[in-house]
């Protein structure tokens, strides 16, 4: 078996779904694609190549601290006694604020890690065969045929791995107070989480809607 460790994103960037969509798409060959991590450092202490998923920092942070209220039953936070209920504002807030911290750690000056390269969730998630050639171009993979693969098999794979709340859902009520609190706090004009966000869609070629 191949393994590449490759896949970095801040949480709630797709990182599950790439994983998984690459391990289907380059099954016939035993070639397994694994996770980086979440946070700046996971790419540093790695050498090799890597592919760091770019996502509109709202969506991003506020999934991140989703994963943090006790009804979204995230699986890696479950039993840690500082869960959150969706009535406890305050508490929702500071789990907002740490996930905006990471996200402009994880991208702040991304272009100085050489070994690292950008693609963006709308990529990923709209564009499958597009990442899939970006992955195998960059990785040396082009002689490979790869399997072609819907939605439904890579989320049915993240479900096997119990990763329930990582895939596409009717939003909870918890996720639309999250929403709102992270439009009220983060304004696009004064944010540089959204600056840098800009910028690097900037170089990928992509638009954005302002």
């Amino acid at each position: 078996m191949i393994i590449i460790k490759s896949i970095a994103s801040p949480a709630g960037s797709g990182l599950n779904f790439a994983q998984d969509l690459l391990r289907l798409a380059f099954k016939e060959y035993n070639v397994n694609f694994t996770a980086v991590g979440h946070e700046r450092k996971d790419m540093e202490e790695i050498k090799e190549k890597q592919i760091a998923l770019i996502r509109n920092p709202y969506d991003t942070i506020a999934s991140g601290a989703e994963r943090w209220l006790r009804v979204s039953g995230h699986k890696d936070n479950l039993g840690y006694v500082r869960l959150l209920e969706e009535s406890d504002i305050e508490g929702i807030r500071e789990s907002i604020k740490r996930e905006e911290e990471r996200y402009y750690d994880f991208f702040y000056k991304i272009e100085d890690l050489d070994q690292v390269k950008i693609i963006s969730f709308e990529t990923l998630t709209k564009n499958q065969d597009l990442f899939i050639d970006i992955v195998k171009e960059y990785y040396g993979l082009s002689h490979m045929k790869t399997k072609k693969t819907t939605d439904e098999e890579v989320f049915d794979k993240i479900r096997e791995r119990k990763n329930f709340n990582r895939i596409p859902r009717d939003q909870a009520s918890g996720r639309t107070i999250i929403n709102q609190l992270v439009l009220e706090m983060y304004p696009k004009d004064q944010w540089e989480c959204w600056k840098i966000y800009l910028e690097i869609k900037s170089r990928l070629g992509e638009k954005v809607d302002v």
